[in-house]
């Protein structure tokens, strides 16, 4: 398998992932009935919190503070983006995320956060479309994943609660997160009114 090196927030040493092949169709999520993940008891190994789509966490930052909810606004045919934030008080393997069930025409996709060792910090790098299937976790590490939302042409516009549930592939439960998607009554072109360029430097 490909492989791409992810910096451990504990470590300083690359950490690698198997990168899952890209596909539109497949990598889309739709969302499930997660109802009995919502009454489970949770394992109290792994926090996790949300943040704006726009805020970089550092890895040695504390989640004092920090919600487990979030609200995000979205017009029909419009991409908004949210970031769970994982630590790890004990190592803990194959963690997933599965997202409740969604309005018509909205998916999501969930990618993670690579991050580069900066005098002894880790700072995290933009958010490429780097997905994988689970993500495992050391002892005192913290991890950033990208949950982003695709809202449809189609979407009923109004308010919409999505959970969002940390487990692994026994069906432990760890945390449970949830996002209040507004999807406003109005629909973006699908053209650009702007032209926009970003530069990449080293330095």
């Amino acid at each position: 398998a490909i492989t791409i090196p992810l910096m451990t927030s504990c470590a300083n040493t690359p950490k690698e992932y198997p990168l899952v092949e890209l596909s539109v169709e497949k990598d889309l999520v739709y969302g499930e009935d997660i109802s009995s993940y919502l009454t489970a008891e949770k394992k109290e190994t792994v926090e996790a919190y949300v943040f704006s789509g726009y805020e970089k966490i550092l890895s040695t930052e504390q989640h004092a503070g920090a919600s487990k909810n979030i609200a995000v606004y979205a017009a029909k045919n419009e991409s908004e983006s949210i970031v769970a934030s994982l630590f790890a008080n004990s190592a803990e393997d194959g963690l997933e995320f599965k997202i409740g069930t969604l309005p018509e025409d909205v998916s999501a996709e969930i990618f993670i956060e690579k991050t580069h060792l900066i005098k002894e910090e880790n700072w995290p790098d933009a958010l490429l479309p780097i997905r994988i299937e689970a993500v495992d976790l050391d002892e005192n590490e913290l991890q950033n994943i990208l949950i982003r939302f695709n809202v449809g042409k189609n979407t009923v516009a109004g308010d919409y609660e999505i959970p969002v549930v940390i487990t692994n592939a026994n069906g432990e439960v760890f945390e449970t997160l949830t996002v209040d998607l507004h999807v406003w009554n109005f629909t973006y072109s699908d053209d650009y009114a702007l032209d926009t360029a970003f530069g990449i430097w080293g330095g």
